[in-house]
């Protein structure tokens, strides 16, 4: 099985309440970019720690996740109700 890290993370997006202009603001990119990254299969390690704090994305999901451990819809642990 073929693991996709962008669309993990456009789940986490959609699932966020940002808009995809604030996300894009607040880790320095642009719109465009952003819809490129959720085709991405792989991703950047820095790119993923700009994308961390405003998704909340714990990377200790990512790591059970890879492993077998949890089903897609739990690769991210969000804090909801978090300030953003």
């Amino acid at each position: 099985m073929e693991i996709y890290i962008g669309k993990i993370i456009k789940e986490v997006f959609e699932d966020s309440g940002l808009s995809i202009n604030e996300l894009a603001s607040r880790i320095n990119n642009t719109r465009q970019n952003l819809y490129g990254i959720f085709e991405r299969r792989t991703i950047d390690t820095g790119l993923l720690l700009r994308l961390r704090k405003p998704l909340i994305i714990h990377f200790s999901a990512i790591l059970r996740s890879v492993q077998g451990i949890n089903q897609t819809k739990t690769w991210f642990l969000i804090k909801k109700g978090t300030k953003r």
